[in-house]
């Protein structure tokens, strides 16, 4: 899918719902199926108060939904899309931690510098 001109503003903002370690601990244990916020906290090592507040950013966002059941509200994911938003970045990030470590004998026979990551024989890689 292409990003259009409009979407770009609607894609940053679904990114930054997920672009937290606590909200994405809470996705991965939600992943697995339904909880609540005793449990989500216990297992995410948070407060409840804490726990709560993402979840209702969460739920503002389309990303989890929540249903009562006596005194207990469950939460579960909602959003289908969150697992391959999921793996998408974990596979991302293994490429590149792979990518580095293949770079790391380069990096230690220069002198501990880092490596050039140009594709093209004779060129530098800039540094900042």
């Amino acid at each position: 899918m292409q990003l259009t001109d409009d979407l770009f503003e609607p894609v940053a903002e679904r990114l930054r719902v997920l672009a937290d370690p606590t909200r994405l601990r809470i996705l991965n244990l939600l992943r697995g199926g339904e909880h609540t916020v005793l449990e989500i906290a216990d297992t995410v090592r948070a407060s409840q108060p804490n726990v709560s507040r993402h979840l209702a950013l969460l739920l503002r966002a389309g990303v989890v939904t929540n249903r009562q059941d006596g005194r207990h509200v469950y939460y579960r994911v909602l959003d289908p899309f969150v697992d391959r938003i999921c793996e998408a970045i974990c596979g991302s990030l293994h490429a590149h931690v792979e990518r580095q470590v293949r770079l790391l004998p380069a990096a230690l026979v220069n002198g501990g510098g880092r490596p050039s990551t140009t594709s093209r024989p004779g060129r530098t890689a800039r540094r900042r």
